[in-house]
């Protein structure tokens, strides 16, 4: 039952972001900045749904519920980039609405197509960089025991319990990552 229901909100989603792509691909009058950030949004979302679901899915109709430490990885290491582009993106959406906003006069001088191409690839690449590091840290210490994870993806917290090395390196790494330590020490 859950494997339908999970199923079909994955291809409701998956549906609707491209059918989101399309309209902004075909309708010449929603070539703006908006939606090219709604529409780079809609094509990060389908891969970053794509990461998790197809493996939960897996698991609800197979009797062996694992994943490899190479699927592991890879997995870890895409969910955390599309999370941190995500998360990138949405901020730069934020600011072409302030800029929308306070200047409406010279919005389409500043966030022209150009401009907001540059600041799409710079998400990308910032979010690759993040989370390539975060990858090297996290699968740079020594696992060791049984090596199980009781969930469908890997995760950090997860991935810290199983390791019998020293954490607190990738622990001190994370928390320096956060936001809110740049918004507290940096502003």
């Amino acid at each position: 039952m859950l494997f339908f229901i999970f199923l079909a909100i994955y291809m409701t989603t998956l549906c609707v972001n491209v059918l989101l792509i399309v309209a902004v691909r075909t309708d010449k009058r929603l070539h703006t900045s908006m939606y090219t950030f709604l529409s780079s949004l809609a094509f990060l979302e389908i891969f970053y749904t794509s990461t998790v679901v197809p493996k939960m899915l897996s698991n609800f109709l197979s009797l062996k519920k694992s994943i490899s430490f190479a699927g592991c990885v890879t997995q870890f290491f895409f969910f955390l980039f599309l999370g941190e582009t995500e998360c990138i993106l949405l901020t730069l959406m934020s600011y072409d609405r302030y800029v929308a906003i306070c200047n409406p006069l010279h919005y389409n001088m500043i966030m022209n197509t150009m401009v907001c191409m540059q600041m799409i690839s710079m998400a990308w690449l910032t979010g690759c960089i993040i989370s390539s590091i975060d990858t090297y840290f996290t699968f740079s210490l020594t696992y060791c025991g049984p090596n199980t994870i009781n969930h469908f993806f890997c995760e950090t917290p997860s991935l810290m319990e199983l390791s019998c090395s020293d954490v607190s390196s990738v622990e001190i790494l994370k928390w320096l990552a956060r936001p809110s330590f740049f918004l507290s020490h940096f502003h």
